[in-house]
């Protein structure tokens, strides 16, 4: 026997029908939803009436959410390597920058303030990424906040050649 029918046979027995055990099982939701404990068996049978009807749109919010979180390791990753070109490219003006001092051709005070910006960059960006291949603008960078503070104290910039310190 199935389990309904025992539940048909029982009802049966006290003198209950389908129609009778459906008003108590109603009566009964509603008062234990409103019971002290709650207990909410109307919100959990909605709840799961509309998992069950909404489970197309669900499933689509669901990939939705895995294609924003794609999208956004892949700005992080084209952050990383924008900000890594933005270091290599100050290296680069470092180092020319650097070579042209070496050859006494001095520049503007605001090709040295420029290059002091790029300077800042790289070694902001050198001490947060501990990986990036370091160290090879140290000495150059020295160089050129020591010729700029010469040619500070001096208030001559403009391609005027420093004494050498021998």
């Amino acid at each position: 026997m199935h389990l309904l029918e025992r539940i048909m046979h029982i009802l049966r027995g006290i003198g209950l029908d389908l129609k009778d055990l459906s008003t108590l099982t109603f009566f009964g939701m509603t008062l234990i939803q409103i019971a002290p404990i709650r207990i909410d068996p109307w919100s959990w049978l909605l709840n799961k009436a509309g998992m069950f009807l909404n489970r197309s749109v669900l499933n689509e919010i669901r990939k939705t959410n895995e294609k924003v979180h794609s999208i956004e390791i892949s700005q992080e990753e084209l952050k990383y390597s924008f900000n890594q070109a933005e270091a290599i490219t100050a290296r680069r003006n470092i180092v020319e920058f650097g070579d042209s001092l070496f050859r006494d051709n001095y520049r503007s005070q605001d090709s040295f303030e420029q290059v002091l910006d790029d300077i800042d960059l790289y070694e902001k960006y050198c001490r947060k990424h501990p990986e990036f291949k370091n160290n090879q603008t140290v000495i150059t960078s020295h160089v050129i906040k020591e010729v700029y503070e010469d040619c500070l104290k001096r208030k001559q910039f403009d391609g005027k050649k420093r004494e050498r310190k021998e």
